[in-house]
């Protein structure tokens, strides 16, 4: 008699490949689609969880593709944003529906895109997104590291302070930067954190004659 088992860690490499185990597949899809395609995972492994918020924050900071723009436009106003790339203690769970998810979206994938430094008392963390599907990518967050004593590294509850900054020779050419300088509620603070770094070290005209050189010229002609 012939064995028609599985052995569990093909089983596993099976389910993983599974098309309807992609993230995207419960982060681009509405919450009721998703109750249809998945049985587990699908209750909190929703479009507005934070697990789908890290995910696609990070898969649109590596590729701008034809689903983050069509989410992008995402105008419903119903869920707070509860991702943060950096802190916790930094989610907006107050705000609600000071931006739309669209909005969001941009916002969280310009922190992960441009973070080129992480000071402070932190470590980055990771998981899987859906740690019921073998083979599930890794999601990951700076999170405080409570390990190290040193409380002098916190400020105002936060213990990560992100450093951003833009690659001159490519900026033009960036989606997510068109996306910035087009929707400045969504990430004002972001590319007022770029301009203050390279003034402050003097490299302001590395991005001279580009969009984002023409913004911070802009910035200069008002004082700031």
């Amino acid at each position: 008699m012939s064995n028609n088992y599985v052995c569990l860690i093909n089983f596993g490499k099976s389910a993983g490949n599974n098309p309807q185990n992609d993230p995207t597949s419960y982060c681009a899809v509405s919450n009721l689609d998703n109750s249809f395609s998945h049985t587990l995972g699908s209750s909190y492994l929703t479009r507005d969880s934070p697990q789908c918020q890290i995910f696609m924050a990070q898969r649109c900071a590596e590729k701008w593709d034809d689903i983050c723009e069509i989410e992008s436009l995402n105008k419903e106003r119903i869920y707070p944003n509860v991702y943060s790339s950096y802190d916790s203690s930094t989610t907006e769970s107050g705000i609600g529906t000071q931006f739309t998810k669209g909005e969001y979206l941009i916002r969280n994938t310009a922190e992960e895109k441009y973070l080129v430094a992480m000071n402070g008392n932190c470590i980055r963390v990771y998981e899987p997104f859906d740690p019921t599907v073998p083979n599930s990518p890794f999601i990951g967050r700076w999170k405080p590291d409570y390990s190290k004593p040193d409380n002098s590294l916190f400020l105002n509850g936060k213990s990560c302070f992100p450093v951003y900054d833009v690659d001159p020779s490519k900026i033009d050419n960036d989606p997510v930067m068109d996306k910035l300088l087009n929707n400045l509620n969504a990430g004002s603070e972001i590319l007022l954190s770029i301009y203050k770094k390279r003034k402050r070290e003097n490299k302001l005209g590395e991005l001279k004659g580009t969009k984002l050189g023409n913004f911070f010229d802009f910035l200069q002609s008002k004082g700031i």
